[in-house]
């Protein structure tokens, strides 16, 4: 099985992607049998579980933001090493992620996905169940239509922090399946 201590022989610093609660609690047991603490001295298994980890040449790590992660490959600077838990200890060859699954989506593209291309029946069936071949962001457009046009009635910028703020739990819906209507009650829900 390989190490994480062989990718930072020559990195400074290595990010992760975790994809599932399984891939997680693997990478955090071992993290802490390779000797791996928190910045703040903590075991790796005191940690929650979380899609992106950061390791340090120091033996230190910690989590690293879904933010953070997405905008390093927009920008295309940065350096970083990335990556994918799951092909790393499968001993797959590709196992440096070249791309995000979670893509940065403008509002303005959510409501021409999810206005234009689907009427509100359409809608409405889109969102009572989840729709096999349905992208990532087709999921995070509807999410974000029905924000805006639930009893909350949020503005665009609104909606699309509340996508933002709780990526986390979307992706986790997508993956899983979960229709659109029950993700998105919890994310609006979640504003207070």
């Amino acid at each position: 099985m390989r190490l994480l201590r062989d990718l930072i022989r020559d990195n400074s610093t290595v990010w992760f992607y975790c994809e599932s609660e399984d891939l997680q609690a693997a990478f955090l047991a071992q993290a802490e049998a390779e000797g791996f603490l928190t910045l703040n001295g903590h075991k790796p298994s005191e940690l929650f579980h979380q899609y992106f980890y950061g390791i340090n040449d120091d033996l230190t790590m910690g989590y690293l933001s879904n933010m953070i992660w997405c905008m390093t490959f927009q920008t295309g600077l940065d350096q970083h090493v990335r990556i994918d838990y799951g092909k790393y200890i499968s001993d797959e060859e590709d196992y440096i992620c070249h791309e995000t699954h979670l893509k940065r989506v403008r509002f303005s593209d959510w409501n021409k996905l999810s206005y234009v291309t689907l009427d509100s029946n359409e809608f409405d069936k889109q969102c009572d169940a989840f729709i096999e071949g349905q992208t990532f962001e087709e999921y995070q457009a509807y999410i974000y239509r029905f924000l805006m046009e639930s009893d909350w009635h949020y503005s665009p910028e609104r909606a699309a922090k509340r996508i933002e703020d709780d990526m986390d739990y979307i992706s986790k819906c997508y993956r899983e399946k979960v229709p659109v209507a029950d993700c998105a009650i919890e994310v609006g829900y979640s504003c207070g």
